[in-house]
Protein backbone atom coordinates (compact mmCIF):
# COMPACT_ATOMS: atom_id res chain seq x y z
CA UNK A 1 0.00 0.00 0.00
CA UNK A 2 1.42 3.42 -1.14
CA UNK A 3 2.50 5.61 1.73
CA UNK A 4 0.94 9.13 2.76
CA UNK A 5 2.58 12.19 1.42
CA UNK A 6 2.13 15.20 3.12
CA UNK A 7 1.68 18.94 0.47
CA UNK A 8 1.18 22.65 1.16
CA UNK A 9 -1.88 23.64 -0.49
CA UNK A 10 -0.91 27.28 -2.53
CA UNK A 11 -4.42 28.69 -2.14
CA UNK A 12 -5.59 27.88 1.45
CA UNK A 13 -2.25 27.78 2.65
CA UNK A 14 -3.54 24.26 4.51
CA UNK A 15 -1.54 21.09 4.31
CA UNK A 16 -3.16 17.70 3.00
CA UNK A 17 -2.25 13.91 2.72
CA UNK A 18 -2.78 12.14 -0.77
CA UNK A 19 -1.34 8.39 -1.52
CA UNK A 20 -1.24 9.39 -5.09
CA UNK A 21 2.10 9.88 -6.97
CA UNK A 22 3.02 13.15 -8.64
CA UNK A 23 3.73 16.56 -6.59
CA UNK A 24 -0.26 18.76 -5.71
CA UNK A 25 0.00 22.49 -5.39
CA UNK A 26 -3.55 22.40 -4.71
CA UNK A 27 -5.69 20.35 -2.18
CA UNK A 28 -8.73 19.07 -3.92
CA UNK A 29 -11.53 21.18 -2.25
CA UNK A 30 -9.46 24.55 -3.81
CA UNK A 31 -8.69 22.41 -6.85
CA UNK A 32 -12.44 21.82 -7.77
CA UNK A 33 -13.52 25.32 -6.79
CA UNK A 34 -11.72 26.64 -9.37
CA UNK A 35 -12.65 24.30 -11.72
CA UNK A 36 -16.40 25.49 -10.78
CA UNK A 37 -15.48 29.01 -10.96
CA UNK A 38 -13.70 28.89 -14.88
CA UNK A 39 -16.83 27.46 -15.69
CA UNK A 40 -19.00 29.99 -14.30
CA UNK A 41 -19.55 32.22 -17.20
CA UNK A 42 -21.86 35.41 -18.00
CA UNK A 43 -24.26 35.16 -20.73
CA UNK A 44 -22.71 36.66 -23.83
CA UNK A 45 -25.65 38.56 -24.96
CA UNK A 46 -25.62 41.91 -25.14
CA UNK A 47 -28.73 43.02 -23.09
CA UNK A 48 -28.31 39.72 -20.58
CA UNK A 49 -25.71 39.40 -17.49
CA UNK A 50 -27.22 36.11 -16.42
CA UNK A 51 -24.53 33.75 -15.20
CA UNK A 52 -24.66 30.31 -15.50
CA UNK A 53 -22.62 27.03 -15.36
CA UNK A 54 -21.13 25.31 -18.70
CA UNK A 55 -20.95 21.47 -18.18
CA UNK A 56 -20.29 21.53 -21.70
CA UNK A 57 -17.36 18.65 -22.36
CA UNK A 58 -15.08 21.18 -23.75
CA UNK A 59 -16.41 24.76 -21.98
CA UNK A 60 -17.70 26.42 -25.27
CA UNK A 61 -20.75 27.27 -24.23
CA UNK A 62 -21.35 31.09 -24.20
CA UNK A 63 -25.06 32.16 -23.94
CA UNK A 64 -27.21 30.82 -20.72
CA UNK A 65 -29.94 29.81 -22.91
CA UNK A 66 -31.19 29.14 -26.89
CA UNK A 67 -33.16 32.35 -26.75
CA UNK A 68 -30.16 34.68 -26.45
CA UNK A 69 -28.21 32.81 -28.95
CA UNK A 70 -30.99 33.44 -31.40
CA UNK A 71 -31.38 37.11 -30.59
CA UNK A 72 -27.21 37.53 -30.27
CA UNK A 73 -27.68 36.44 -33.97
CA UNK A 74 -30.51 38.57 -34.92
CA UNK A 75 -28.38 41.62 -33.84
CA UNK A 76 -25.39 40.72 -35.65
CA UNK A 77 -27.67 40.32 -38.93
CA UNK A 78 -29.29 43.14 -38.57
CA UNK A 79 -32.74 42.10 -38.17
CA UNK A 80 -32.50 43.48 -34.78
CA UNK A 81 -31.89 47.34 -34.21
CA UNK A 82 -33.07 47.06 -30.23
CA UNK A 83 -34.55 44.98 -27.97
CA UNK A 84 -38.10 46.05 -28.84
CA UNK A 85 -37.64 43.46 -32.02
CA UNK A 86 -38.50 40.95 -29.47
CA UNK A 87 -42.01 41.09 -28.52
CA UNK A 88 -42.13 37.79 -26.88
CA UNK A 89 -42.48 36.44 -23.16
CA UNK A 90 -43.10 32.73 -22.10
CA UNK A 91 -45.26 32.38 -19.08
CA UNK A 92 -45.28 29.73 -16.57
CA UNK A 93 -47.98 27.61 -18.45
CA UNK A 94 -45.47 27.10 -21.86
CA UNK A 95 -47.37 29.58 -24.27
CA UNK A 96 -45.41 32.31 -25.99
CA UNK A 97 -46.76 35.98 -24.91
CA UNK A 98 -46.74 38.01 -28.47
CA UNK A 99 -47.77 41.27 -29.49
CA UNK A 100 -49.76 41.74 -32.80
CA UNK A 101 -48.10 43.83 -35.27
CA UNK A 102 -51.31 45.61 -36.27
CA UNK A 103 -53.15 46.21 -33.05
CA UNK A 104 -50.52 45.73 -30.77
CA UNK A 105 -52.53 43.63 -28.28
CA UNK A 106 -51.34 40.79 -26.41
CA UNK A 107 -52.17 37.42 -27.28
CA UNK A 108 -50.81 33.86 -26.47
CA UNK A 109 -49.66 30.66 -28.75
CA UNK A 110 -48.13 27.34 -28.46
CA UNK A 111 -43.93 27.71 -29.42
CA UNK A 112 -44.17 25.68 -32.45
CA UNK A 113 -46.86 28.57 -34.15
CA UNK A 114 -45.22 31.78 -35.60
CA UNK A 115 -48.25 33.99 -36.21
CA UNK A 116 -47.54 37.59 -35.46
CA UNK A 117 -51.39 38.74 -35.62
CA UNK A 118 -53.78 38.03 -33.07
CA UNK A 119 -56.78 36.50 -34.22
CA UNK A 120 -59.04 39.35 -34.30
CA UNK A 121 -56.72 40.56 -37.08
CA UNK A 122 -56.40 37.20 -38.90
CA UNK A 123 -60.09 37.41 -38.98
CA UNK A 124 -60.41 40.68 -40.13
CA UNK A 125 -58.13 40.32 -43.07
CA UNK A 126 -60.44 37.08 -44.06
CA UNK A 127 -63.34 39.13 -44.19
CA UNK A 128 -63.82 40.03 -47.83
CA UNK A 129 -66.21 41.83 -50.29
CA UNK A 130 -66.41 39.77 -53.57
CA UNK A 131 -65.73 42.02 -56.32
CA UNK A 132 -67.79 40.58 -58.71
CA UNK A 133 -70.97 40.76 -56.52
CA UNK A 134 -70.45 42.61 -54.02
CA UNK A 135 -71.31 40.29 -51.56
CA UNK A 136 -68.92 39.95 -48.10
CA UNK A 137 -67.43 35.91 -47.77
CA UNK A 138 -64.29 34.84 -45.95
CA UNK A 139 -61.52 33.88 -47.64
CA UNK A 140 -60.02 30.39 -46.57
CA UNK A 141 -57.28 29.93 -48.91
CA UNK A 142 -53.76 28.91 -47.34
CA UNK A 143 -52.63 32.45 -48.57
CA UNK A 144 -55.33 34.82 -48.29
CA UNK A 145 -55.28 35.60 -52.03
CA UNK A 146 -59.23 35.06 -53.11
CA UNK A 147 -60.67 37.82 -54.51
CA UNK A 148 -64.43 36.39 -54.96
CA UNK A 149 -66.56 34.92 -53.20
CA UNK A 150 -67.03 30.84 -53.97
CA UNK A 151 -70.27 31.47 -56.12
CA UNK A 152 -68.98 33.71 -58.51
CA UNK A 153 -65.44 31.94 -58.66
CA UNK A 154 -66.69 28.71 -59.75
CA UNK A 155 -68.55 29.26 -62.87
CA UNK A 156 -65.18 31.22 -63.84
CA UNK A 157 -63.64 29.66 -67.22
CA UNK A 158 -60.84 27.51 -65.73
CA UNK A 159 -57.64 28.07 -67.56
CA UNK A 160 -56.00 24.10 -68.07
CA UNK A 161 -52.35 23.91 -67.49
CA UNK A 162 -50.79 21.52 -70.72
CA UNK A 163 -50.05 18.14 -69.80
CA UNK A 164 -45.98 17.18 -70.31
CA UNK A 165 -44.71 15.47 -72.96
CA UNK A 166 -44.70 11.75 -71.05
CA UNK A 167 -48.17 12.63 -69.58
CA UNK A 168 -49.81 13.01 -73.05
CA UNK A 169 -47.98 10.33 -74.64
CA UNK A 170 -49.62 7.92 -71.70
CA UNK A 171 -53.09 9.10 -71.78
CA UNK A 172 -52.72 8.25 -75.99
CA UNK A 173 -51.73 4.86 -75.03
CA UNK A 174 -54.25 3.95 -72.86
CA UNK A 175 -57.26 5.67 -74.63
CA UNK A 176 -57.56 2.39 -76.79
CA UNK A 177 -59.21 0.64 -73.03
CA UNK A 178 -62.53 0.30 -73.09
CA UNK A 179 -65.54 0.19 -70.37
CA UNK A 180 -66.74 -3.34 -70.47
CA UNK A 181 -70.39 -3.91 -69.73
CA UNK A 182 -69.44 -6.09 -66.17
CA UNK A 183 -66.62 -3.93 -65.10
CA UNK A 184 -63.43 -4.29 -66.67
CA UNK A 185 -60.15 -6.25 -64.54
CA UNK A 186 -58.51 -2.73 -64.62
CA UNK A 187 -61.12 -0.87 -63.10
CA UNK A 188 -63.57 -3.19 -61.08
CA UNK A 189 -62.56 -3.13 -57.45
CA UNK A 190 -64.26 -7.03 -57.38
CA UNK A 191 -61.26 -8.38 -59.09
CA UNK A 192 -58.87 -6.68 -56.72
CA UNK A 193 -57.09 -8.56 -53.79
CA UNK A 194 -57.84 -6.41 -50.28
CA UNK A 195 -55.79 -4.15 -48.44
CA UNK A 196 -53.09 -4.14 -51.32
CA UNK A 197 -51.88 -0.66 -52.45
CA UNK A 198 -53.87 -0.75 -55.79
CA UNK A 199 -57.12 -1.79 -53.55
CA UNK A 200 -57.01 1.50 -51.49
CA UNK A 201 -55.79 3.49 -54.36
CA UNK A 202 -59.34 2.30 -56.37
CA UNK A 203 -61.14 2.47 -52.99
CA UNK A 204 -59.97 6.52 -52.79
CA UNK A 205 -61.17 7.18 -56.24
CA UNK A 206 -64.71 5.47 -55.90
CA UNK A 207 -64.95 7.94 -52.56
CA UNK A 208 -64.25 10.76 -54.89
CA UNK A 209 -66.65 9.86 -57.50
CA UNK A 210 -69.31 9.38 -54.45
CA UNK A 211 -68.54 12.79 -53.51
CA UNK A 212 -68.23 14.32 -56.73
CA UNK A 213 -70.90 12.33 -59.15
CA UNK A 214 -70.78 15.17 -62.18
CA UNK A 215 -66.73 14.07 -62.28
CA UNK A 216 -65.74 11.91 -65.21
CA UNK A 217 -64.42 8.55 -64.11
CA UNK A 218 -60.63 8.45 -66.89
CA UNK A 219 -59.69 5.00 -64.89
CA UNK A 220 -62.43 3.44 -66.08
CA UNK A 221 -62.29 4.91 -69.62
CA UNK A 222 -58.82 5.40 -70.67
CA UNK A 223 -57.41 2.72 -68.11
CA UNK A 224 -55.25 2.84 -64.49
CA UNK A 225 -51.69 4.40 -65.82
CA UNK A 226 -53.69 7.72 -67.29
CA UNK A 227 -51.82 10.49 -65.84
CA UNK A 228 -54.92 11.83 -63.45
CA UNK A 229 -58.15 9.95 -62.26
CA UNK A 230 -60.63 12.50 -63.17
CA UNK A 231 -62.45 15.21 -65.06
CA UNK A 232 -63.90 17.77 -62.73
CA UNK A 233 -65.95 20.34 -63.89
CA UNK A 234 -64.98 22.83 -61.03
CA UNK A 235 -61.85 21.48 -60.49
CA UNK A 236 -60.35 20.31 -63.58
CA UNK A 237 -57.75 17.24 -63.70
CA UNK A 238 -58.10 15.86 -60.50
CA UNK A 239 -55.53 13.28 -59.11
CA UNK A 240 -56.88 11.15 -56.44
CA UNK A 241 -54.37 10.07 -53.26
CA UNK A 242 -55.07 7.93 -50.05
CA UNK A 243 -52.70 6.68 -47.38
CA UNK A 244 -52.65 5.11 -43.83
CA UNK A 245 -51.72 6.88 -40.85
CA UNK A 246 -48.42 6.12 -39.43
CA UNK A 247 -47.34 7.66 -36.10
CA UNK A 248 -44.33 10.24 -36.03
CA UNK A 249 -41.20 10.57 -34.03
CA UNK A 250 -43.60 12.43 -30.83
CA UNK A 251 -46.27 9.90 -30.97
CA UNK A 252 -48.71 12.18 -33.30
CA UNK A 253 -51.19 10.69 -36.11
CA UNK A 254 -49.67 11.86 -39.64
CA UNK A 255 -50.21 10.94 -42.99
CA UNK A 256 -47.74 10.86 -46.25
CA UNK A 257 -49.03 12.15 -49.69
CA UNK A 258 -46.28 11.73 -52.44
CA UNK A 259 -46.22 15.07 -54.71
CA UNK A 260 -43.36 14.30 -57.20
CA UNK A 261 -44.66 14.87 -60.49
CA UNK A 262 -48.10 16.04 -59.41
CA UNK A 263 -48.01 19.71 -60.37
CA UNK A 264 -47.17 18.72 -63.96
CA UNK A 265 -50.07 15.96 -64.43
CA UNK A 266 -53.15 17.56 -63.06
CA UNK A 267 -54.81 20.25 -61.50
CA UNK A 268 -56.08 19.65 -58.35
CA UNK A 269 -55.17 16.85 -55.63
CA UNK A 270 -58.17 14.87 -53.64
CA UNK A 271 -56.01 13.06 -50.35
CA UNK A 272 -58.53 10.48 -48.40
CA UNK A 273 -56.96 9.80 -45.20
CA UNK A 274 -57.29 6.09 -42.81
CA UNK A 275 -57.40 5.67 -39.56
CA UNK A 276 -58.15 2.26 -38.34
CA UNK A 277 -60.27 1.11 -40.91
CA UNK A 278 -62.39 4.37 -41.65
CA UNK A 279 -61.94 8.09 -43.02
CA UNK A 280 -61.04 10.51 -40.82
CA UNK A 281 -60.33 13.33 -43.22
CA UNK A 282 -60.48 14.50 -46.57
CA UNK A 283 -58.54 17.31 -47.90
CA UNK A 284 -58.36 18.62 -51.26
CA UNK A 285 -55.87 21.10 -52.68
CA UNK A 286 -54.81 22.98 -55.91
CA UNK A 287 -51.45 21.08 -57.74
CA UNK A 288 -49.54 24.25 -57.87
CA UNK A 289 -48.97 24.55 -54.37
CA UNK A 290 -47.05 20.89 -53.13
CA UNK A 291 -43.06 21.01 -52.80
CA UNK A 292 -41.56 18.75 -54.83
CA UNK A 293 -41.44 15.25 -53.33
CA UNK A 294 -43.21 14.45 -50.32
CA UNK A 295 -45.72 15.90 -47.96
CA UNK A 296 -46.76 15.29 -44.70
CA UNK A 297 -50.00 16.17 -42.82
CA UNK A 298 -51.06 15.95 -39.48
CA UNK A 299 -54.71 16.74 -37.75
CA UNK A 300 -52.34 19.68 -35.95
CA UNK A 301 -50.88 20.90 -39.42
CA UNK A 302 -50.85 24.38 -40.35
CA UNK A 303 -53.29 23.91 -43.29
CA UNK A 304 -55.64 21.51 -41.85
CA UNK A 305 -56.09 24.16 -39.03
CA UNK A 306 -56.34 27.43 -41.16
CA UNK A 307 -59.26 25.12 -42.78
CA UNK A 308 -57.94 26.58 -45.95
CA UNK A 309 -57.90 22.23 -47.51
CA UNK A 310 -60.27 20.63 -45.15
CA UNK A 311 -63.32 22.63 -45.15
CA UNK A 312 -64.93 22.11 -48.49
CA UNK A 313 -64.91 18.59 -47.48
CA UNK A 314 -65.73 17.72 -44.20
CA UNK A 315 -69.28 17.54 -44.85
CA UNK A 316 -68.50 14.67 -46.75
CA UNK A 317 -67.06 12.47 -44.45
CA UNK A 318 -70.19 10.42 -43.55
CA UNK A 319 -70.54 9.62 -46.88
CA UNK A 320 -67.09 8.27 -47.40
CA UNK A 321 -67.45 6.19 -44.66
CA UNK A 322 -69.83 4.41 -46.20
CA UNK A 323 -68.83 3.64 -49.14
CA UNK A 324 -65.63 2.62 -47.31
CA UNK A 325 -68.20 0.17 -45.49
CA UNK A 326 -69.63 -1.01 -48.69
CA UNK A 327 -66.05 -1.80 -50.20
CA UNK A 328 -65.04 -3.51 -46.97
CA UNK A 329 -68.22 -5.92 -47.40
CA UNK A 330 -67.37 -7.03 -50.96
CA UNK A 331 -65.78 -10.60 -50.62
CA UNK A 332 -61.80 -11.23 -51.32
CA UNK A 333 -61.35 -12.76 -55.14
CA UNK A 334 -58.06 -14.56 -53.34
CA UNK A 335 -60.44 -16.55 -52.40
CA UNK A 336 -62.40 -17.45 -55.57
CA UNK A 337 -61.89 -21.26 -56.69
CA UNK A 338 -58.40 -22.42 -58.29
CA UNK A 339 -58.26 -20.51 -61.89
CA UNK A 340 -61.13 -18.64 -61.86
CA UNK A 341 -59.53 -15.19 -60.40
CA UNK A 342 -57.80 -15.08 -63.73
CA UNK A 343 -60.81 -15.75 -65.48
CA UNK A 344 -60.54 -12.42 -67.35
CA UNK A 345 -57.69 -13.63 -69.82
CA UNK A 346 -60.75 -15.41 -71.70
CA UNK A 347 -62.16 -12.20 -72.89
CA UNK A 348 -59.28 -10.76 -75.69
CA UNK A 349 -61.56 -7.40 -74.90
CA UNK A 350 -59.83 -7.21 -71.68
CA UNK A 351 -56.17 -7.51 -73.39
CA UNK A 352 -54.42 -4.42 -73.81
CA UNK A 353 -50.89 -4.34 -75.11
CA UNK A 354 -49.44 -3.28 -71.39
CA UNK A 355 -50.72 -6.62 -70.18
CA UNK A 356 -49.34 -8.97 -73.07
CA UNK A 357 -52.62 -8.98 -75.43
CA UNK A 358 -50.93 -9.96 -78.75
CA UNK A 359 -49.46 -13.07 -76.91
CA UNK A 360 -52.55 -13.85 -74.76
CA UNK A 361 -54.46 -13.86 -78.12
CA UNK A 362 -51.96 -16.63 -79.76
CA UNK A 363 -52.74 -18.47 -76.46
CA UNK A 364 -56.37 -18.62 -77.41
CA UNK A 365 -55.88 -19.56 -80.12
CA UNK A 366 -53.31 -22.16 -79.00
CA UNK A 367 -55.73 -23.61 -76.54
CA UNK A 368 -58.45 -24.04 -79.47
CA UNK A 369 -55.88 -25.94 -81.93
CA UNK A 370 -54.59 -28.32 -78.74
CA UNK A 371 -58.16 -28.53 -76.19
CA UNK A 372 -56.56 -30.78 -74.14
CA UNK A 373 -53.72 -28.87 -73.12
CA UNK A 374 -53.60 -27.14 -69.92
CA UNK A 375 -53.52 -23.22 -69.66
CA UNK A 376 -51.52 -22.69 -66.89
CA UNK A 377 -51.67 -18.87 -67.50
CA UNK A 378 -55.39 -18.82 -66.72
CA UNK A 379 -54.39 -21.51 -64.02
CA UNK A 380 -51.83 -19.43 -62.15
CA UNK A 381 -52.01 -16.11 -63.69
CA UNK A 382 -49.90 -14.07 -66.79
CA UNK A 383 -46.80 -14.69 -64.49
CA UNK A 384 -46.02 -18.63 -65.26
CA UNK A 385 -42.87 -18.95 -66.77
CA UNK A 386 -44.52 -21.20 -69.44
CA UNK A 387 -47.90 -21.34 -70.50
CA UNK A 388 -49.20 -24.84 -71.78
CA UNK A 389 -48.72 -28.62 -70.60
CA UNK A 390 -49.70 -30.66 -73.44
CA UNK A 391 -51.08 -34.16 -72.67
CA UNK A 392 -47.57 -35.88 -73.15
CA UNK A 393 -46.14 -33.90 -70.48
CA UNK A 394 -44.15 -31.41 -72.47
CA UNK A 395 -43.71 -27.66 -71.48
CA UNK A 396 -45.04 -25.35 -74.15
CA UNK A 397 -44.33 -21.53 -74.16
CA UNK A 398 -46.42 -19.73 -77.31
CA UNK A 399 -45.02 -16.77 -79.25
CA UNK A 400 -46.31 -14.48 -81.89
CA UNK A 401 -44.84 -11.80 -84.21
CA UNK A 402 -46.38 -10.11 -87.58
CA UNK A 403 -44.50 -10.62 -90.94
CA UNK A 404 -42.09 -7.58 -91.48
CA UNK A 405 -40.24 -6.35 -94.50
CA UNK A 406 -35.94 -6.49 -93.27
CA UNK A 407 -34.21 -3.17 -93.17
CA UNK A 408 -31.42 -4.60 -94.99
CA UNK A 409 -33.07 -6.39 -97.86
CA UNK A 410 -36.09 -4.01 -99.26
CA UNK A 411 -38.96 -6.92 -100.57
CA UNK A 412 -37.58 -9.57 -98.51
CA UNK A 413 -39.91 -10.16 -95.27
CA UNK A 414 -38.99 -12.28 -91.88
CA UNK A 415 -40.51 -13.24 -88.40
CA UNK A 416 -38.66 -12.49 -85.02
CA UNK A 417 -39.62 -13.89 -82.53
CA UNK A 418 -38.78 -12.53 -79.15
CA UNK A 419 -37.52 -15.49 -77.35
CA UNK A 420 -35.45 -14.57 -73.90
CA UNK A 421 -34.69 -11.74 -72.22
CA UNK A 422 -31.36 -10.92 -70.26
CA UNK A 423 -32.91 -12.45 -67.24
CA UNK A 424 -34.13 -15.29 -68.84
CA UNK A 425 -31.20 -15.82 -70.72
CA UNK A 426 -29.15 -16.04 -67.61
CA UNK A 427 -31.17 -18.53 -66.46
CA UNK A 428 -31.85 -20.64 -69.43
CA UNK A 429 -34.95 -22.03 -71.04
CA UNK A 430 -37.92 -22.52 -68.62
CA UNK A 431 -39.74 -25.00 -70.85
CA UNK A 432 -39.32 -27.71 -73.39
CA UNK A 433 -40.87 -26.65 -76.89
CA UNK A 434 -41.65 -23.06 -78.28
CA UNK A 435 -44.55 -23.15 -80.64
CA UNK A 436 -44.23 -19.62 -82.73
CA UNK A 437 -47.33 -18.46 -84.46
CA UNK A 438 -45.97 -16.70 -87.71
CA UNK A 439 -48.79 -14.13 -88.80
CA UNK A 440 -49.72 -11.81 -91.55
CA UNK A 441 -48.50 -8.10 -92.01
CA UNK A 442 -51.64 -7.22 -89.94
CA UNK A 443 -51.57 -9.11 -87.52
CA UNK A 444 -55.00 -10.45 -87.71
CA UNK A 445 -54.03 -14.10 -89.20
CA UNK A 446 -52.25 -16.72 -88.19
CA UNK A 447 -49.68 -18.29 -91.97
CA UNK A 448 -47.69 -21.03 -90.06
CA UNK A 449 -46.78 -22.72 -86.71
CA UNK A 450 -43.07 -24.04 -85.98
CA UNK A 451 -42.68 -26.30 -82.64
CA UNK A 452 -39.06 -26.23 -81.96
CA UNK A 453 -37.46 -27.44 -78.99
CA UNK A 454 -35.77 -25.50 -76.54
CA UNK A 455 -32.40 -27.36 -77.21
CA UNK A 456 -32.29 -26.36 -80.92
CA UNK A 457 -32.92 -22.77 -80.13
CA UNK A 458 -30.21 -23.02 -77.73
CA UNK A 459 -28.70 -19.21 -76.31
CA UNK A 460 -30.64 -17.09 -79.01
CA UNK A 461 -32.96 -14.32 -77.25
CA UNK A 462 -34.39 -13.25 -80.76
CA UNK A 463 -35.42 -16.18 -83.34
CA UNK A 464 -35.41 -14.91 -87.17
CA UNK A 465 -37.27 -17.22 -89.40
CA UNK A 466 -37.52 -15.53 -93.36
CA UNK A 467 -40.55 -15.62 -95.46
CA UNK A 468 -40.29 -17.89 -97.92
CA UNK A 469 -38.61 -20.86 -94.59
CA UNK A 470 -38.31 -23.70 -97.41
CA UNK A 471 -34.79 -24.96 -97.60
CA UNK A 472 -33.62 -23.03 -94.22
CA UNK A 473 -33.28 -24.83 -90.68
CA UNK A 474 -36.49 -24.12 -89.55
CA UNK A 475 -38.50 -25.55 -92.45
CA UNK A 476 -38.70 -29.19 -90.49
CA UNK A 477 -40.47 -27.43 -87.62
CA UNK A 478 -43.65 -26.04 -89.39
CA UNK A 479 -46.69 -28.10 -88.42
CA UNK A 480 -49.45 -26.81 -90.69
CA UNK A 481 -50.21 -24.05 -92.76
CA UNK A 482 -53.33 -22.25 -90.79
CA UNK A 483 -54.92 -20.09 -93.71
CA UNK A 484 -57.83 -17.95 -92.70
CA UNK A 485 -57.10 -18.65 -88.46
CA UNK A 486 -57.79 -15.03 -87.72
CA UNK A 487 -56.85 -13.15 -84.19
CA UNK A 488 -59.10 -11.96 -82.17
CA UNK A 489 -59.69 -8.32 -82.06
CA UNK A 490 -58.60 -6.10 -79.43
CA UNK A 491 -59.94 -3.18 -78.00
CA UNK A 492 -61.62 -0.56 -79.91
Amino acid sequence: MPALRTFLCKTCAQQFSTDMLGRFTTCPPCKEAAARAKRTKVCAYRHCDESFYDDTPKSSQRYHSDQCSHREKAFRSGKAQDETYFRQTRDPSGLVEWSCILCSKPFSQPPSEKRNRCTGCLDALRNKTCRKCGEPYVDSSTKNTRRYCEACAKPAARKLKPLSKRAQSQLTRYREVAVLSGGSRIDDIRTLTKATHTWWGRVSELIYAACRPAAVDIVATQGTKSPFDFRDPSYGRVNVRGAQSRRTGHGKLSWQLPTSGLGESCDYVFFVAYHEGCVTHLWGFEAGSLNDHLMVLTPESREYRYGAWAKPWEDLLPRANEVLVELLALPDPGGLPEGERYAWMDDPRNLTRSSGGRGRRAEILYKGRYPDSVDLNRLHGPHWPYDFDDPAGTRVNVKSCRRKERSDRPGSFKWSFSILNNAQAVKGHQCDLYSCLALDSAGGRILHEFRIPAEVIGKRQVLHVPDPFGGTQWAPYVVKVLAFMVVPPRNP
